[in-house]
């Protein structure tokens, strides 16, 4: 990307792929691009970015709600082929009932997996200004996800990133850590 015009979404939709993927050499090659987005863009990813945090954080839930609801699904599967097939229908309805359950738990944990990470590999320090927006001015699941988020990046500021901080957002994150034993997020 060479920085001049904004990437689209779904752009960022194959990059955030990429940046979960198992392939270390697609990860670096989509962390290098990440680097070259220009601010503009980055702010434009972080919505994404805070949409996959709560997908991460909420999936515990829905793996418990898809374990309760399969064994009504598939006594509901049994009922409709014992009235249509019969009794001879019920190994093969189980069975593939089974591996169906089987196949959306592996899927459920390789998909946890990816979002992790994609989230983890997400370290440009530019982050925290659009997230530190986010702390201020979003809502309160949003400032969750932020915050969780800015927990990673905060450690890797530099005085020169810094610097591009607004006071708005200087203040949101000196708010986040009063007790910080490093120095204080202030630039001289």
């Amino acid at each position: 990307m060479d920085g001049s015009l904004p990437a689209n979404p779904r752009h960022f939709d194959l990059l955030l792929k990429q940046l979960g993927s198992v392939e270390r050499a697609e990860r670096w090659t989509a962390q290098r691009e990440v680097r070259e987005l220009t601010p503009a863009d980055l702010e434009s990813l972080v919505p994404q970015i805070l949409r996959l945090h709560l997908i991460r954080q909420q999936s515990g839930f829905t793996l418990l709600l898809g374990i309760f609801t399969f064994p009504i699904v598939l006594l509901g599967l049994l009922l409709l082929f014992d009235a249509v097939f019969g009794r001879v229908s019920h190994g093969p309805v189980f069975l593939s009932g089974i591996a169906g359950g089987g196949l959306a738990v592996r899927r459920w944990f390789l998909q946890r997996q990816r979002i992790s990470r994609t989230l983890n590999s997400l370290t440009d320090s530019r982050l925290v200004a659009p997230l530190a927006d986010v702390v201020h001015y979003g809502s309160a699941a949003q400032k969750v996800a932020a915050l969780a988020l800015l927990q990673r990046l905060i450690p890797r500021l530099r005085p020169t990133d810094l610097a591009s901080l607004t006071p708005t957002q200087r203040d949101t994150l000196q708010s986040l850590e009063p007790d910080r034993k490093a120095a204080p997020i202030s630039v001289a």
